[in-house]
């Protein structure tokens, strides 16, 4: 039902008529800014649900709970050891990966479908060693932090002196000092960094792939997004990280 309103203009009230048409825009205008500022209630895409299906924008730390780590790759505190939780045959599929300081691989391995829950100050090192061409692959997994930026993934192959393929494709990484970390400091001329269609968001700095020693660089970098949606945490250089940044 409507409601008209309807004002009678006599010469008694007609001084008081500039104060009810002000009162009137008062009151609308209000009721106006009361609709704007309701909350708003958004979903989430359920295949898969994660921080970056969300329609809200939201840091990712407010969905940081709702990934319980796998068991056997629960490493929030503690040291661990390296390539922990790589099987025999190199595939880690579809876990849940919690760590809290610097987990380090040097052998061949594939992640694939994996979330990443990093901590503060935490980082992935891929250091390979070994006089084979080494092999190590990321695809279609999320990396991403809560609150505390964590340093990213660094990948420092002087170890390897048989080579490394690095593939890492199709990934998120999500909340970074520096997301990935490409080292050109080796000279095997079979080394090659393939990094193709992933999604960079929120990191200082996405990707650092800085030419050393007059060096050739060894990455191909094809279909990759670098953006922000968010303001990111303030944070100064991390401690006892490379300093190429």
């Amino acid at each position: 039902m409507k409601q008209i309103l309807s004002f009678t203009l006599q010469r008694s009230t007609l001084q008081r008529t500039p104060f009810l048409i002000l009162l009137t825009i008062l009151v609308c205008v209000g009721q106006i800014r009361a609709q704007e500022e309701e909350e708003l209630h958004v979903s989430c895409q359920p295949t898969p649900v994660l921080p970056g299906n969300c329609l809200d924008g939201s840091r990712t730390c407010e969905s940081y709970s709702e990934y319980t780590c796998s068991e056997g790759y629960c490493w929030a505190s503690g040291t661990t050891t390296a390539n922990q939780g790589i099987p025999f045959n190199g595939l880690v599929q579809n876990k849940v990966i919690e760590i809290g300081g610097t987990y380090r691989i040097t052998q061949n391995v594939r992640f694939e479908d994996c979330i990443f829950k990093m901590r503060g100050d935490a980082r992935i090192l891929v250091s390979p060693v070994g006089t084979k061409r080494m092999k190590i692959f990321f695809a279609n997994c999320q990396f991403f932090g809560c609150n505390e930026m964590w340093q990213g993934i660094v990948v420092e192959a002087s170890g390897a002196t048989g080579g490394l393929y690095f593939n890492f494709g199709s990934n998120s990484v999500e909340d970074a000092y520096i997301g990935l970390t490409l080292d050109e400091i080796q000279t095997v001329p079979t080394n090659g960094y393939n990094i193709f269609d992933n999604d960079f968001r929120n990191n200082h700095i996405g990707v650092s792939n800085l030419r050393r020693d007059d060096l050739a660089l060894n990455a191909v970098l094809t279909g990759n997004h670098f953006f922000s949606d968010r303001r990111i945490v303030r944070a100064g250089r991390l401690i006892g990280y490379c300093t190429n940044a």
